[in-house]
């Protein structure tokens, strides 16, 4: 059912529930409003610009998304020439003269490279990661540098070392203890992330996260505890009565702290980390529903074609406008959404390359792949079944969209799954045979992604309790509530108190839905709903703050993340202590937490809004180096399961001794080495 935005005006309903605009003809995926506002804005990157709207549509929609935006504002250089310094970065000199609080301008065309070349010989000679240039802490550096009116000096070593870095200590101390203070109201999830090798710890609640422990695995593996001692001890140091949940992305962590949480903590429940379970669910998708596996394997060859030589990808990048494809990494499964949709929104440049005379007058463009490359980009298939892929994708990447919040989405995701599974039974029912199995692997992740807690606390979200016409109640819903009270209800006179305000909110009483009532639920969090109400409903509304306090996934997203903090300092022999990782990443939540509490502590999560997802693209030397692991790892997959004549004439043998100079030499014909397993039995056989 669609809302009573004024925008929908300017759709027209189409085929499968898809919408499209009346002033362009560009369709959109059922339901998405924001999506239709930001298009006729022409404010959104990858949201493609509608080149028919009048004026006076484009500024009220510019309007409404405005009033919609929650973003930390960009930083940036308009320079006269066309250099410019890194991106979201700006910088002052002499010679720089401020045009507004967000935008410098260089009044030297050629200032910006001599910057850049001094800025990037400071990182390469301190051995600093580039990605730092794009983190807020070095641009809210460069930002105040810029601001200095009577000039900067900068301190000495000493200096930062002691002082400065002592105030930040104090700082990051402050805001650890502000965090707790607050976890007797909201309690809080206990994140186990298993990521690039490291195992990490956090503490969460709204009010901000807490980094407690980061581990290696292969060191982990040689301790004389393991992980379920490590959780155990930091439920200890937070307060059993404080843990809500515990979220993993890890399956042998899922079962060991599992069976640990069972014995010794029967009231905290454990989930899997949905951000992963949707990403394996795209997986399934791409893997085993041939007509989408075949469009993001084109993808992948347009991307690897392009990308694989230095003249062809300047000759892209001349029609693109230096606008880059997206490089798919191999963790995180919407990267290939990713992947294909920065190729449609080059699809005009990428058809205007091939058709160029001076692809074709490429000596690297003259064998099979750039003709197939070639082929595709011209076949009207690619561009319409790669349209069909991404809208029927979209709802499930909404979920996606949700779950990577950083806030807390626990009362959202149970809803807005339901709607993506009806907008995928909108598409089957126009066609059954393709789109059928996305609702069967649907349905078969189901289970993995949605605990019964999300279905209680979606109930126990008033914007949905108290919005729709119908009652709000199913058997997912029944589970949830049963668990929710075993789990965070005492018994005797609480139980009793619990069922009977229950069964007050169920009944949409009256006194819950004054204008007062109707302006929280529609302006903020649902938490805060509930602590209006918490006179009139004091258990039920304890365990619903609770509840609806939580995330849905198993980290944060930073920059750097806590394993690339992790391996940094494990690189670098002056910082390895605890205490120094501990610093350096609760610094890092405390400024992100911070800037969006200024935004707004408890906002309402407005499905329609949810536009972007984290950028899951990772560099093109990453990205080789994750082609070059699969390679090799199919190499070794041919020689354990995919050589039937080897396997023949394994079976065909006595597996002796003798039979090893054999096998051997047989390998020999591959040039690598490989381990072969057969009959439990282990051979690790060298050429």
């Amino acid at each position: 059912m669609r809302s009573k935005d004024p925008f929908w005006e300017h759709v027209d309903v189409v085929e499968n529930k898809r919408s499209r605009c009346r002033h362009c003809g560009e369709v959109f995926a059922p339901r998405n409003i924001h999506r239709i506002k930001l298009h006729l804005a022409g404010v959104a990157r990858g949201i493609k610009k509608c080149t028919g709207v009048p004026a006076e549509v484009r500024e009220e929609a510019l309007k409404a998304v405005s009033k919609r935006k929650d973003e930390t504002p960009s930083y940036s250089v308009v320079l006269q020439g066309k250099n410019s310094l890194p991106s979201n970065v700006q910088y002052s000199s002499p010679e720089i003269s401020q045009k507004n609080d967000n935008v410098m301008l260089l009044r030297n065309n050629n200032d910006s490279k001599v910057i850049n070349q001094k800025l990037a010989k400071f990182f390469l000679l301190n051995n600093i990661p580039f990605d730092v240039v794009e983190t807020s802490s070095f641009i809210d550096f460069v930002k105040s540098v810029s601001r200095c009116d009577h000039g900067y000096k900068l301190p000495s070593h000493l200096e930062l070392q002691t002082e400065f870095v002592s105030e930040i200590e104090m700082q990051v101390e402050k805001y650890v203890k502000d965090v707790k203070k607050s976890l007797e109201k909201t309690g809080c999830t206990i994140m186990v992330e298993n990521c690039c090798n490291f195992i990490n710890i956090l503490v969460y609640s709204p009010e901000g996260a807490i980094f407690e422990a980061s581990y290696e695995v292969s060191v982990l593996e040689t301790m004389d505890f393991g992980i379920r001692e490590i959780v155990a001890s930091i439920i200890e140091k937070t307060g059993v009565d404080y843990v809500v949940q515990v979220i993993t992305n890890d399956s042998q962590i899922l079962h060991s702290v599992g069976e640990m949480l069972e014995v010794n903590y029967p009231r905290i429940y454990l989930i899997r980390c949905v951000a992963q379970e949707i990403h394996f669910l795209l997986k399934d998708m791409f893997d085993e529903i041939p007509w989408i596996g075949q469009i993001i394997d084109h993808a992948e060859l347009i991307l690897k074609h392009m990308y694989h030589n230095d003249v062809v990808l300047s000759l892209m990048r001349q029609y693109t406008k230096d606008k880059e494809l997206k490089h798919p990494s191999m963790s995180k499964l919407a990267s290939k959404y990713q992947m294909l949709h920065s190729i449609f929104d080059n699809k005009n440049e990428l058809q205007q390359l091939i058709a160029s005379e001076e692809w074709y007058k490429l000596d690297s463009n003259r064998n099979e792949t750039a003709a197939k490359v070639t082929d595709i980009i011209q076949s009207e298939n690619f561009w319409s079944e790669g349209r069909d892929v991404l809208d029927v994708l979209e709802p499930i990447v909404q979920v996606l969209r949700l779950v990577e919040d950083d806030k807390s989405t626990s009362g959202y995701l149970y809803e807005e799954l339901k709607r993506a599974r009806e907008a995928i039974e909108g598409y089957r029912d126009g066609n059954p045979a393709k789109y059928q199995r996305i609702l069967e692997l649907l349905e078969e992740r189901q289970g993995m992604i949605i605990h019964p807690i999300h279905a209680a606390a979606s109930f126990l979200n008033p914007t949905y309790m108290f919005l729709k016409d119908s009652e709000y109640w199913d058997i997912n819903m029944y589970n949830g509530m049963n668990l929710l009270s075993e789990k965070l209800v005492a018994s005797g006179e609480e139980t009793a108190n619990f069922t009977r305000e229950l069964q007050l909110y169920r009944k949409r009483s009256k006194e819950f839905t004054n204008e007062m009532s109707y302006e929280i639920m529609n302006s903020y969090h649902p938490r805060e709903w509930w602590e209006h109400h918490q006179p009139r409903l004091p258990v039920l509304s304890k365990c619903a703050i609770r509840i609806l306090s939580q995330p849905c996934k198993c980290s944060c997203n930073i920059k750097p993340s806590v394993s690339e903090v992790a391996r940094r300092k494990l690189m670098n022999s002056t910082s390895k202590s605890l205490n120094h990782m501990f610093v350096t990443v609760n610094s890092i939540f405390m400024e992100k937490f911070r800037s969006m509490e200024k935004q707004n502590r408890m906002p309402l999560i407005d499905l329609e809004t949810c536009t972007e997802l984290p950028d899951y693209a990772v560099d093109k030397q990453d990205w080789e180096n994750d082609q070059m692991d699969v390679d090799a790892k199919n190499e070794t997959d041919l020689l354990c399961f995919g050589d039937k004549t080897l396997l023949q004439q394994l079976e065909a043998s006595d597996w002796d001794i003798n039979t090893t100079a054999t096998l051997s030499q047989m390998l020999c014909n591959y040039g690598e080495c490989a381990k072969v397993k057969y009959q439990d039995l282990n051979f690790d056989l060298l050429h």
